[in-house]
């Protein structure tokens, strides 16, 4: 996975049971120090609620994975989850585990997944309504 214009390489979990994607506070904290035009993506009067707590999002985040390209996206910003990440390592090209890919990203879409082939196939939807 690839985040805006962030050189590194991220993987992020796919759950189609979660509500919304999410990026780990945790996680992506040293990223933010590194590249203050992704800490300014950060949009706290927009709110999402995960595990009882109002969490703030990521407002016109780009995404991108193997030919998959979601632009201008809302993604929440999980404070206070994740896995921290050392500050030394954000430069090497070690993948990351920084979030939750959801099924938001895939509304009013067709996602086809291969489970034995470990393949998926993405189809915007060309119908109105």
């Amino acid at each position: 996975m690839k985040v805006n214009d962030i050189p590194a390489n991220f993987t992020m979990q796919f759950d189609l049971g979660a509500v919304k994607t999410v990026i780990y506070g945790k996680s992506i904290k040293p990223y933010l120090a590194a590249y203050p035009a992704l800490k300014s993506r950060i949009d706290t009067s927009k709110k999402f609620l995960i595990q009882g707590e109002n969490n703030p999002v990521f407002t016109n985040m780009e995404l991108r994975t193997d030919g998959i390209n979601f632009k201008a996206v809302e993604v929440g910003y999980f404070e206070n989850f994740g896995s921290q990440i050392s500050p030394d390592s954000i430069y090497s090209k070690t993948e990351k585990h920084i979030g939750t890919i959801g099924p938001d990203l895939f509304k009013n879409s067709i996602l086809i997944i291969d489970y034995p082939g470990k393949k998926s196939v993405f189809v915007r939807s060309c119908l109105n309504g």
